[in-house]
């Protein structure tokens, strides 16, 4: 577990946006089956799309008390994986906690069916990767 401090430069020629884009686009590449469990299943497929993008992070980063964002990028992304359709009042308080600290830049949330969720908390934007869009259609 990591422990954060600072918050980490943005790699040089490379916008806070286009990192968001950066790492939207490596969590879209992620084919999962039906999730089981979220830790041993979901955050090895999360962290291997991370890197295979080139995309520096961190696993279960402290950002305070009581307060542990499941992968952090060098750039300040905040990624937190949910299984199943979380509570959307939990889910919202969760996200102020991570919004609130100063290392975050983004939050991307990956979850197994989407939430509606705003476009920022506390000026910092929001996205989702809902992975039952990605299952396509049954068969």
């Amino acid at each position: 577990m990591a422990v954060c401090g600072e918050s980490a430069a943005i790699e040089p020629g490379v916008g806070e946006n286009e990192h968001l884009e950066a790492v939207l686009a490596a969590l879209h590449a992620i084919r999962a089956r039906r999730l089981d469990d979220e830790i041993t299943y979901l955050h090895p497929l999360v962290s291997g799309a991370l890197g295979n993008a080139g995309i520096g992070h961190r696993h279960e980063v402290k950002l305070g008390p009581r307060s542990r964002v499941d992968f952090l990028t060098d750039a300040g992304v905040a990624v937190e994986v949910k299984k199943s359709r979380p509570r959307r009042a939990d889910l919202m308080r969760q996200l102020e906690k991570y919004a609130a600290h100063d290392a975050i830049s983004a939050i991307v949330l990956v979850l197994e069916r989407s939430v509606p969720l705003p476009e920022s908390i506390g000026g910092k934007p929001v996205r989702s990767v809902s992975l039952n869009m990605l299952w396509g259609p049954a068969v």
